[in-house]
């Protein structure tokens, strides 16, 4: 997804954003996927920092505020590899005490040959590559198999 379309995608409240109906709708189900999108890394280029879902069962933006990353000079756009150094979170010097939850996160090891992947954890905590149909057993609310269906299903 292109940088600009996830910025939209992050940050933008679907009430006060002039889109058509359609995208509304689809913007509104950023909570449902969100919480089964999760990240694989690699070399650490193309996970975002701060919205990925990347270390555990929330995107760092949950417990670091955007107004403390820009207060310190930090870009909302950084990338895993760029807050690491020498195999060392590079965090900045007060966030370990203003934010405690940086010390129990291990630096990942980068692989330079490894694409990041971003994969898709099932409601039953399977984690695998991304498919629609994984998708659409996950997100769609079933009910119950109605007897009729039997008599429509035999005539396709």
């Amino acid at each position: 997804m292109p940088k600009q379309s996830r910025i939209v995608y992050y940050n933008h409240d679907i009430n006060n954003f002039y889109a058509s109906h359609g995208w509304k709708q689809i913007l509104s189900l950023r909570n449902k996927v969100q919480k089964h999108v999760t990240c694989q890394i690699g070399n650490g280029e193309s996970i975002f920092l701060w919205h990925d879902k990347w270390w555990g069962p929330e995107s760092l933006s949950k417990f670091i505020p955007m107004e403390c990353i820009e207060q310190a000079g930090l870009d909302h756009n950084m990338k895993v590899k760029d807050m690491i150094s020498n195999g060392q979170w590079c965090w900045p010097d007060n966030w370990h005490r203003e934010f405690p939850i940086l010390s129990t996160i291990p630096v990942p090891t980068l692989c330079p040959n490894s694409e990041d992947k971003y994969m898709w954890c099932s409601k039953h905590g399977k984690i695998d590559k991304y498919s629609t149909n994984k998708v659409w057993a996950d997100l769609r609310q079933g009910g119950t198999q109605v007897d009729w269906l039997k008599m429509f299903s035999n005539q396709l």
